[in-house]
């Protein structure tokens, strides 16, 4: 029980600005945070939810309804998960060798290629945001979409290779992970498609390729995963999948209008 309140506490601590309790870090520690990691993304799920209803019983405009829900997972997180979107971004831009790729990585500084892909990563998903409209099953979705891409993000590490010089990743890896975060990941996926079935499935099939061009990429492009490459993992999956529900929602109800569904 120690070891799984300090690891939840651990979770929080690193991956988002929650203020925390001091506890102590060891080996176990380190080995189970990663189950925890998900139930950051359930707090961005719940907080992005309030914002929702918030908004549609104040009726507030669309503009600030959707800066809202943007804002809500850069709040929590800190931005940890940009940075390495940011860092990565840098490194595939330069289409380097692996060992080029891995050594910007290490580089504190961002260059040009990093901030244009953030920026637009960022514009993107403000966009999308504003999108999203006021169907719930859509929203739950959405919701339950931050807890899928953690699950996702901490299978990655625990499952895939890791980089040599990636000291972070490799603390947290183990292979007794690699079950608990798959069941996490089937559970968050269960949840998107009890909420919509057809926005679910379509969200859990773009998360999945998402997984797979990730496993491609840290192989071929940086010869393992690291912590940077995992967060732009993660940015990437959750633009994908909020981009599949609202595409998918407004397809939806066009057929429904039209009388096709």
């Amino acid at each position: 029980m120690k070891t799984a309140w300090r690891a939840l506490v651990g979770a929080f601590s690193m991956f988002s600005t929650v203020p925390c309790p001091r506890v102590r870090w060891d080996e176990d520690t380190n080995k189970n945070i990663l189950y925890f990691f998900p139930l950051v993304g359930l707090l961005i799920g719940v907080l992005w939810l309030f914002w929702s209803f918030l908004a549609a019983w104040a009726d507030f405009p669309v503009l600030l309804t959707g800066a809202g829900r943007f804002v809500v997972p850069i709040l929590i997180t800190g931005g940890i998960h940009l940075d390495g979107y940011a860092d990565t971004s840098d490194a595939l831009a330069s289409y380097g060798e692996p060992a080029k790729r891995r050594a910007i990585l290490r580089d504190p500084h961002i260059g040009a290629f990093g901030v244009i892909r953030t920026v637009t990563l960022l514009i993107v998903l403000f966009a999308l945001n504003c999108c999203v409209g006021n169907l719930l099953e859509l929203w739950l979705c959405v919701a339950f979409s931050f807890v899928y891409s953690r699950a996702l993000s901490g299978l990655a590490v625990a499952a895939l290779p890791l980089s040599e010089e990636s000291s972070l990743a490799r603390s947290f890896a183990g292979s007794r992970q690699t079950v608990g975060l798959l069941l996490e990941s089937i559970l968050a996926a269960a949840l998107m498609m009890a909420a919509s079935w057809k926005i679910g499935l379509a969200m859990t099939a773009v998360g999945i390729l998402t997984f797979l061009g990730l496993k491609r990429t840290a192989r071929v492009k940086f010869e393992g995963l690291s912590g940077d490459l995992n967060g732009w993992f993660l940015q990437k999956a959750e633009l994908y999948m909020l981009l599949t529900a609202v595409v998918l929602s407004l397809l939806l109800m066009k057929l429904r209008i039209g009388g096709m569904v």
